[in-house]
């Protein structure tokens, strides 16, 4: 909400449903053509459809496999089990955002969304 307050005015007449917000946890490790192929993706969707959309890559909690405890191990790999599983079937696990995501500023900015809820983080579920 800030920074839509602060950069508004920078922004009017512009689509705010082609300004991509993308959020990433300081130990995200996003592929190199995460953004592009999103911003791609977003591009060639109609203006609607773009506006109420939010990219997430799947989360793989492998980056420290081979350092952590037995069990932090095994509930990572069955995270790894359920993200590849939620990209075969997008209709039976339907996810929720968190962690790293993209969405638009039309979104972001709608008043039945506000910007972000300050007492709840998604990025921490």
């Amino acid at each position: 909400r800030e920074a839509l307050r602060q950069y508004g005015p920078i922004l009017l007449g512009c689509d705010l449903s082609r300004v991509f917000l993308t959020v990433g946890d300081a130990d995200t490790h996003w592929h190199p053509q995460y953004l592009s192929a999103m911003t791609y993706q977003g591009l060639t969707m109609s203006g609607e459809d773009r506006a109420w959309r939010i990219w997430q890559p799947p989360v793989l909690l492998m980056r420290n496999i081979f350092t952590v405890p037995a069990m932090t191990r095994a509930s990572a790999h069955a995270t790894l089990i359920f993200e590849l599983s939620s990209l075969a079937n997008q209709k039976v696990f339907p996810a929720f955002a968190y962690s790293a995501y993209s969405l638009t500023l039309a979104l972001a900015s709608h008043p039945e969304v506000d910007g972000w809820d300050v007492d709840v983080i998604a990025e921490d579920h």
